[in-house]
């Protein structure tokens, strides 16, 4: 992740990322798969920790260079242990 300013869609993906409740768990290094606990959708999210990258539609529709989405968030979040 890269220093700088923080857009009003960062935040809101970051206060998300915080107030849900999600599962984590490891798959093959470096991904794992973010499942969100509170959202309608039961599906998990695979989110590759080197890259920085994750298979759910909002980061793929929404998402460019330097912006990520929950899921992402909240798997750095956890590795770093900021939650």
């Amino acid at each position: 992740m890269k220093e700088g300013t923080v857009t009003k869609f960062d935040l809101e993906r970051i206060i998300t990322a915080i107030e849900h409740r999600m599962k984590i768990e490891p798959e093959e290094k470096p991904k794992v798969v973010v499942t969100d606990l509170d959202s309608d959708s039961s599906d998990g999210h695979v989110v590759n920790l080197d890259e920085l990258t994750c298979t759910c539609p909002d980061y793929e529709y929404n998402c460019r260079k330097d912006n990520y989405c929950k899921h992402i968030y909240r798997t750095v979040f956890e590795k770093h242990r900021m939650l």
